[in-house]
């Protein structure tokens, strides 16, 4: 028995890619599943609940667990800022979380995952804080605050440029 589901819109403001100058304010789906407390399927990521626990009186838990995503990189034709610079395929990333939720509806949460499939072949840390101001049957309206560290591959499959990407760019290559 699936405990819920939720499917909606929700506005998200991003840049065109990883690393761009430029954003765009979109529409985005939001798609959400839920088994009891165990199984969540959110968008890209499942997570499964391994330590559920109720503080005062049921209002505040913290839980744990392991996690599965997937990224789906970038081409190198999502941007003409990107076309000499290559893809970054496609990241199967395993790892886990951690949240405390309070009662008055802000929940901490930290993730962390690696790319097991070499993808961007790293691994990102991510910490964010969510806070819900209304919460009815059928409608959520809250918030969210996010940061990430990425480790050094990571930040080489988006923003590390090789002597081969320079000079097909144009620009001048120097080397040490």
């Amino acid at each position: 028995d699936i405990t819920s589901v939720r499917i909606g819109l929700g506005t998200a403001y991003s840049a065109d890619y990883e690393g761009s100058d430029h954003a765009t304010i979109s529409a985005v789906p939001v798609i959400s599943l839920r088994y009891k407390d165990i199984l969540e399927i959110d968008n890209n990521e499942v997570k499964v609940t391994a330590f559920n626990r109720l503080f005062t009186g049921g209002g505040s838990a913290l839980r744990a667990g392991p996690l599965v995503s997937i990224n789906f990189g970038r081409k190198a034709g999502d941007s003409i800022d990107l076309r000499d610079m290559g893809k970054v395929g496609t990241a199967f990333e395993l790892g886990g979380f951690v949240s405390y939720s309070w009662e008055n509806g802000t929940r901490v949460r930290m993730r962390a995952r690696q790319d097991v499939a070499s993808g961007h072949n790293g691994a990102l840390v991510t910490l964010d804080v969510t806070q819900t101001f209304i919460r009815s049957d059928r409608y959520v309206l809250g918030g969210a605050i996010s940061s990430t560290w990425a480790s050094g591959p990571y930040m080489r499959a988006y923003f590390g440029v090789s002597p081969t990407q320079a000079a097909a760019s144009g620009y001048p290559v120097f080397s040490p």
